[in-house]
Parts: C-alpha cells; structure tokens; sequence
C-alpha cells in the first residue's frame, strides 16, 4: 500500500489546477473556513467533508481544523486542497483499497462558483494518469452518494460504471 500512496506524496498540477497535499495546520484550516462559511450548506447536502461527518461542511473554523487533522490520520487516504489561480476552491482525496486494489477518487467538493467548469473531470484524468504508473492498481473507483446527480454524471463523464452507490 505504501508504494502505491507514495506515487500521490507530492503536489499534483493540471492545465488549470494545482493539488496541494494537506498538512493540517491552523492557517489551511482558516483557509478552507474563509472559503466555506458563506456557502449555502443545502448546496453540499451531498457531500461529506469527512466520511463520518454528519454535517455538509464544519461550523467553526476549529472544527474545520479538527476535521482535517482527522481526514490526515487515515492510513490510506492523501489528502489534497485544490487551487486554481492560486486560489482554495476545494478539496479531494484518494484512497486506497489494498484488499482489492482499487485506488478511488472520493470526497472531491468544490465552492459553489467553481462548479459546471471541468474541474473534477481535470482532477480525476491527472490522478487516473498517475495511477497507470503503478501495476498493483487492478481499478478505479468513483465514490458518491446516491442522490448526487452531478457526482454521478461527472463519474460517467469520466468513462466510470455505476456499480453501487453509497
């Protein structure tokens, strides 16, 4: 498993994007609070910034430090905050499953006024491309819940199945 996350243990830069690995540190924290607190939480009512986090985004710019430092702690995950124009539009992660090793793409979420623009197509063709690097990969995956329309069609988009929504 580590030699497969190592591929990901760097910065990743698209035509558009840059995907910083992410040290949870009080400043990303106030950061990532600045660009959230004014959105409106029914737009992410699909999207979870944490998989167990109950809430669609932290209420506090604490509880947006707490959740990173938590997301960071997770053994087969890399962590990524997303620019574009040097600017914090988002996040997304990786994942890898060992048991059968599959590397998925899961909890990408993008401020409001950075959707319908190609970024998480971007993203995922930047990661897909670093993963054929890697042979122990047998396959991709695409987490998403069930009811978020747009998830689903940014996965087909990018050539996936639907095979079991979460």
């Amino acid at each position: 498993m580590e030699k497969v996350l190592k591929l990901f243990k760097r910065d990743v830069k698209t035509s558009r994007l840059e995907l910083c690995l992410i040290s949870p540190t009080k400043k990303l924290a106030q950061d990532f609070w600045n660009i959230i607190k004014n959105e409106n939480p029914d737009d992410f009512k699909y999207i979870s910034f944490s998989t167990d986090y109950l809430k669609p985004l932290p209420q506090s710019e604490q509880e947006t430090f707490d959740t990173l430092v938590k997301e960071c702690k997770e053994s087969n995950t890399i962590n990524y905050a997303i620019y574009n124009n040097n600017s914090l539009i988002g996040f997304t992660k990786i994942i890898y499953w060992k048991n059968n090793a599959t590397l998925e793409i899961g909890n990408t979420w993008l401020i409001k006024s950075a959707w319908g623009q190609g970024f998480v197509k971007e993203i995922a063709a930047n990661i897909e491309k670093i993963a054929l690097l890697e042979p122990t990969i047998s396959r991709m995956g695409w987490q998403c819940f069930e009811p978020n329309i747009g998830s689903k069609m940014a996965a087909l988009h990018n050539g996936y199945k639907i095979l079991k929504s979460a």
